[in-house]
């Protein structure tokens, strides 16, 4: 199965009234934030609030300006970037950290950086499995307009599609 997703990640509580806002799908898992980027959102967004979303890493599709815009406004002085790209056990990972808006870990693997980031792995899973990441596989599924990936889960705020806002 594959697993293709980028994130925002910081410590719980955010500011929820703001995802809801901007129609973010959250996710919550062990006493941290999961924020479901997406590519129709970010678009969406860019152009409505002007914020940029060329990104400045090579390895991270959503390391820009928007990006760190929304991190703000949830209340994150403290937050990972993370991607995955990968199917069948091969592909690609990577995720920076930011403190107090200057990137302190470049294109790093995950782990590494939700250590970091405070997250301390449960006996017998490293810090990807602790946040429950392998949960969240496609991007997309959380911003559908039926069928939402998010829908009756009690730890997570669905993502609201890009056209409910037009």
């Amino acid at each position: 199965m594959g697993h293709h997703i980028c994130a925002l990640i910081g410590k719980a509580p955010i500011n929820e009234d703001k995802a809801r806002q901007y129609g973010l799908a959250v996710a919550y898992e062990n006493d941290f934030a999961i924020v479901i980027l997406d590519w129709d959102q970010m678009q969406y967004w860019e152009g409505r609030l002007g914020y940029d979303i060329v990104s400045h890493s090579e390895d991270i599709d959503w390391d820009c300006e928007l990006s760190w815009f929304w991190a703000k406004e949830l209340g994150w002085p403290k937050f990972a970037i993370i991607q995955t790209n990968y199917f069948a056990g091969m592909g690609e990972q990577s995720a920076c950290l930011y403190n107090n808006a200057i990137k302190v870990i470049a294109d790093n693997n995950i782990n590494s950086v939700l250590e970091a980031l405070g997250v301390v792995p449960l006996p017998y899973k490293d810090a990807f499995d602790t946040i429950n990441l392998g949960e969240y596989r496609n991007t997309e599924s959380y911003y559908w307009t039926t069928h939402n990936a998010a829908t009756n889960k009690a730890n997570m705020i669905e993502g609201k599609h890009w056209s409910l806002f037009v």
